[in-house]
C-alpha cells in the first residue's frame, strides 16, 4: 500500500476555493469560498478546519460534489448541504499528485476517541443534517478541550469548569457544548458496541456531564416577541417591492401553518392535494394535514405562487423560490434575503428590527392559544407533543392581553347564565 505523503506547512497549496483569512493573534481561519456563478446555484461559503491538511480534505471533499453537480449527477439540493458534506468528509483525499494524510485514528480511552466512535454511530449518521451540523460544532469544542485526556478523569468538576469557561463569552453555546458531552457519555454507556469502555478496560460508572448543578439561561418571551399582524404586511409588502415575493409570502404562510424554516422551504406543490397541505416533519417524523383552503388569505397566497411559477416557466418543484435563481430556497440564501428585507422594512416599521422567523412558529402557537383552541389542536397543526405545547406557552410567557380578555368573556358568560 502507498504511504500517505503529509503535506508540508510551507508548502504551496492550490486548491479550488480554498482560502485563508487572518484571524486574531495572527492565527489563520480557511474557507471554501464559491465564486459568482456557484453563489447563483445555492452554494455558500464555509468554514473549514484551522489544520491545513484537514481544511484541503474537506475542500476537496466540497469540490467533488460541486463537480457531480455540474455533470447533472447530483441535484441542486446537494447545494443546500455544504455543511453536511464536510460533517462526512472522508479522512483522506487526493491533492495534486499526493495524499493527504488521514488523521491519526485517537486511543478509544481518551475523550477524543469516545468522539470518534460516536461519529461512526448509526445515532449520529441518522440524525438530520442541520442537527447533525450542529452537534459536530459542539463535538469540535469537546475535542479542543479535552481529545487528549483519559475518560477516567472526566469529571463533574471538569465540565463545569468549561461551562464557566465558554459561558463567559457565549452562554448558549456553553450550554450546548455540556449538553452534547452529556448525551456523548450517555450514548456510550447504552451502546455496547463501544469497544472503548471493554476492551481496555475502562469503565465510566456514570455521566459526569449530567447534574452540573449550573443555570443554563433560555430565552424568556413575552408578548412583544410575537410578530403583529401590521409587521407581517408590512414586511410582506416590502419585500414584494424588493423583488423577493416568496420571502414575503413565506412569512404569510408561517404565521398561520407554524412550521420549522427547514420544513417550510422544503415543502412542493406534490404536498398541496385537494385544499390541505401535508408536512411531514424531517425533525421528529411528525405528520400534519393543514386544511388551509379554510383560510381564504391562505388560498390566495398558494394560488398567487402557483401562477408566479407557471408564468415563470420554473422548474423547481417547491412552493416557496428563490426568484433570483429559479432553484429552492437553501436555508443559507433564504437567511441572507429575509435579513435584507428586514433591514429594509424596518424603515416603514422599527419593531421589525429584531423579529426573527423562527418566532412565526411561536407566534402562530400563541394565537391559536388567544383563539380558545385546545392544546390538542394546537398540536395538530404545529406537529408539538401535548407536553411540548404547554412548554412553550410556559417559557415563552405567552399570556398575551387577548387572552386575558378572553378569559374574562368566559367567566361572563358563565355567571350569566348561572343568573338565569
Amino acid at each position: 500500500m502507498q504511504a500517505a505523503t503529509v503535506i508540508s506547512p510551507m508548502a504551496k497549496i492550490a486548491v479550488r476555493h480554498l482560502v485563508a483569512k487572518p484571524g486574531k493573534g495572527g492565527s489563520l481561519r480557511r474557507f471554501w469560498e464559491p465564486g459568482g456563478k456557484l453563489r447563483s446555484g445555492g452554494w455558500h461559503t464555509a468554514r473549514l478546519a484551522d489544520d491545513l491538511v484537514t481544511a484541503i480534505v474537506q475542500a476537496e471533499a466540497i469540490n467533488g460534489a460541486v463537480d457531480r453537480w455540474r455533470r447533472g449527477s447530483q441535484t441542486a439540493a446537494g447545494a443546500q448541504h455544504v455543511d453536511c458534506i464536510l460533517a462526512a468528509a472522508p479522512a483522506g483525499v487526493v491533492v495534486g499528485h499526493s495524499l493527504a494524510a488521514p488523521p491519526v485514528r485517537p486511543r478509544p480511552t481518551t475523550l477524543a476517541g469516545l468522539i470518534h466512535f460516536y461519529r461512526l454511530s448509526d445515532d449520529f449518521r441518522g440524525l438530520r443534517l442541520s442537527t447533525r451540523k450542529t452537534y459536530e460544532d459542539n463535538l469540535r469544542v469537546l475535542e479542543r478541550w479535552g481529545g487528549d485526556a483519559p475518560l477516567e478523569v472526566m469529571t463533574p468538576a471538569r465540565f463545569r469548569t468549561l461551562w464557566k469557561t465558554l459561558a463567559k463569552r457565549t452562554p448558549t453555546k456553553a450550554g450546548g457544548v455540556v449538553a452534547m458531552a452529556r448525551l456523548l457519555f450517555g450514548w456510550a454507556r447504552r451502546e455496547v458496541g463501544y469497544k472503548g469502555y471493554r476492551q481496555d478496560g475502562v469503565l465510566v460508572s456514570g455521566n459526569p456531564a449530567s447534574k452540573l448543578e449550573i443555570e443554563t439561561e433560555k430565552p424568556q418571551r413575552t408578548e412583544e416577541d410575537l410578530w403583529t399582524a401590521e409587521e407581517i404586511a408590512i414586511f410582506s409588502a416590502v419585500a414584494e417591492q424588493m423583488g423577493r415575493l416568496s420571502v414575503g409570502l413565506a412569512v404569510e404562510l408561517n404565521a398561520w401553518l407554524g412550521q420549522r424554516e427547514g420544513d417550510l422551504l422544503a415543502l412542493g406543490w406534490h404536498h398541496y392535494r385537494q385544499g390541505v397541505i401535508t408536512v411531514n416533519q424531517s425533525k421528529t417524523k411528525a405528520r400534519v394535514h393543514l386544511p388551509v383552503d379554510l383560510i381564504p388569505e391562505l388560498s390566495a397566497l398558494l394560488d398567487r405562487l402557483r401562477t408566479q411559477a407557471r408564468q415563470s416557466a420554473l422548474t423547481a418543484t417547491t412552493i416557496l423560490v428563490n426568484e433570483r435563481t429559479g432553484r429552492a430556497w437553501s436555508p443559507h440564501s433564504f437567511h441572507h434575503a429575509f435579513a435584507e428585507v428586514r433591514t429594509k422594512a424596518k424603515d416603514w416599521c422599527p419593531s421589525l428590527a429584531g423579529r426573527q422567523f423562527m418566532l412565526l412558529r411561536h407566534t402562530a402557537i400563541a394565537r391559536l392559544a388567544e383563539a380558545g383552541c385546545t392544546t390538542e389542536e394546537i398540536s395538530a397543526i404545529s406537529g408539538h407533543t401535548l407536553q411540548s405545547v404547554v412548554l412553550i406557552l410556559e417559557r415563552y410567557h405567552v399570556r398575551t392581553k387577548k387572552m386575558a380578555e378572553t378569559a374574562f368573556l368566559k367567566r361572563l358568560r358563565s355567571l350569566r347564565s348561572e343568573d338565569r
